[in-house]
């Protein structure tokens, strides 16, 4: 009797051997997981608003980012990261990789950018910049990932064809040298799960100080003023560089985020135009 059945073996793509290694490095980082779910009925409906008076629609993903910016930017020690055994390194500008959607050989991938300085820059200014990468197009992966940085480019090129710890010294120091980190992806990631249409949290895993994975939006019964209601919720996990923090201050950064989203902080706007209209 044949158990195993028909089957096909293919070749493994070179092109995704330097993910693996990336993530090879990543998982001997030490992390610390809070796993959350934020009411955000108000912003959605702000961002709906929006959407209805202005014809455009402001990104989830950006506005997250922009809170995420604007608490790291008072708590810059959280966004540090080492440099060897004894020193740490904090940058003053607050640079985030997200995932966006772009054409690559016509076909829709969500594919890394990095937005830079984010702590500097509005709302709208962060979600002008999303809206605009997602209408460019890539020959290919490489380009995207390491812009015009012709070198890294090149390394990328051939170190597909290299042994292992050939491979695993170069992301080695890509991964632990704080400088080359910030070059290359900045040292915040945020991935969005939600594109997917999933509700529900990710564990992410990544070589960054900070990665956070926005999960679905659901629809669940909510306590307002006594009186249950339909509330949105937002599933967000949220992953910190234990070997830079503890517990404490990773709780005192969540307890600002969720105060922001669940706030709608930064889309005030939204409702002083709104109050123009009524």
């Amino acid at each position: 009797m044949d158990v195993i059945g028909e089957y096909t073996i293919k070749d493994f793509p070179r092109n995704r051997l330097g993910i693996v290694d990336y993530l090879d490095e990543a998982q001997k980082r030490h992390v610390i997981t809070g796993l959350f779910e934020l009411d955000i009925t108000k912003a959605r409906e702000w961002i709906k608003n929006y959407k209805d008076e202005a014809g455009t629609t402001i990104s989830l993903t950006g506005w997250i980012c922009w809170c995420i910016g604007q608490i790291l930017d008072k708590k810059k020690e959280i966004h540090a990261v080492r440099k060897g055994r004894r020193k740490i390194v904090i940058f003053d500008d607050i640079d985030i990789t997200i995932q966006v959607e772009r054409s690559l050989k016509g076909k829709k991938i969500p594919l890394p950018y990095v937005l830079r300085k984010v702590n500097h820059k509005s709302v709208l200014e962060i979600t002008q910049e999303i809206r605009s990468v997602q209408n460019q197009t890539f020959d290919n992966h490489e380009v995207q990932v390491l812009g015009n940085r012709r070198r890294l480019r090149n390394l990328a090129r051939i170190g597909i064809y290299l042994p292992k710890f050939i491979r695993a010294r170069f992301w080695k120091r890509v991964v632990w040298n704080p400088f080359s980190l910030k070059k290359l992806s900045g040292l915040v990631s945020v991935t969005s799960v939600g594109m997917f249409g999933n509700f529900g949290w990710a564990i992410p895993l990544s070589g960054f100080p900070i990665s956070i994975a926005i999960g679905g939006v659901g629809k669940k019964p909510g306590i307002v003023d006594d009186t249950i209601l339909i509330r949105e919720y937002l599933a967000l996990t949220l992953q910190f560089d234990h070997d830079i923090i503890d517990g404490a201050p990773a709780t005192r950064f969540s307890a600002d985020l969720v105060d922001y989203l669940e706030t709608a902080r930064g889309l005030e706007f939204i409702s002083e135009n709104q109050k123009k209209y009524d």
